[in-house]
């Protein structure tokens, strides 16, 4: 299957904080990989590194083969990679569907009724239809991060980067956005996904890989990996 996304002996240093070391993996095209790791392991300096937020101290970064260290997120996202936030941000004093719409325009729809259409499309997708007249600063948390991940498919994505997007959600809330991810990822849209709710990460993960004090120390099938004695001890304390 085609990588789709690679780190070449990534590493981060923030002065004299290692948080990422040498790491190196890959994304398959149309799979869905899980990043986790106990607190401070570098999940999501590694996700950032991956949208463009931040750039690494050296390694680098592929995207369908091509080199695209260093590249900014807006760049990055206008080639097919976005990221969503960990805390959602949406334009407050907008509508639903003009947050949705504005993320069309930049990702590329050359006009109003493409835009129109991707937008009253990913509302309907999201189960936030009925609300496309609200403003965003209305939604409850689970309709921000439906709000978020509509935002992100507006761009028309073909790498998808989630960070810990189910954190304060109840578990019947979890289970709506598993489904959701599931519906996502079946459009062909490659995914990772950093969490630290386990079923969560394992219920959807095609593959796991597992970070600690920067470095990669598993990668694999959910179950093999979840059950490695070095995993045990790191993320579980066991």
């Amino acid at each position: 299957m085609e990588k789709i996304l690679e780190a070449n002996k990534v590493v981060k240093n923030f002065g004299a904080l290692r948080a990422v070391s040498e790491v190196d993996f890959h994304l398959l095209k149309g799979e869905i990989l899980g990043l986790i790791g106990p607190n401070g392991a570098g999940k999501s300096t590694l996700l950032n590194i991956m949208a463009g937020i931040i750039s690494p101290s050296s390694g680098k970064i592929f995207y369908k083969g091509k080199d695209v260290t260093g590249k900014k997120s807006y760049s990055l996202c206008k080639l097919g990679i976005v990221k969503t936030a960990q805390i959602v941000q949406p334009f407050t004093k907008l509508t639903l569907f003009e947050n949705i719409y504005l993320a069309a325009i930049f990702g590329g729809k050359k006009n109003s009724k493409d835009a129109t259409n991707i937008a009253n499309e990913l509302l309907e997708f999201s189960g936030l239809f009925s609300l496309k007249n609200n403003l965003a600063n209305e939604l409850s948390v689970p309709q921000r991060r439906r709000l978020e991940f509509a935002r992100a498919l507006a761009t028309s994505p073909e790498v998808l980067l989630l960070d810990e997007n189910m954190a304060g959600l109840t578990p019947k809330e979890i289970d709506d956005f598993l489904l959701l991810i599931k519906k996502i990822n079946s459009k062909g849209i490659s995914i990772i996904i950093v969490e630290h709710i386990m079923r969560a990460v394992k219920g959807v993960s095609h593959r796991i890989i597992v970070l600690n004090y920067g470095e990669k120390i598993a990668d694999g099938e959910p179950d093999k990996v979840l059950e490695n004695e070095e995993v045990q001890r790191a993320y579980f304390g066991v």
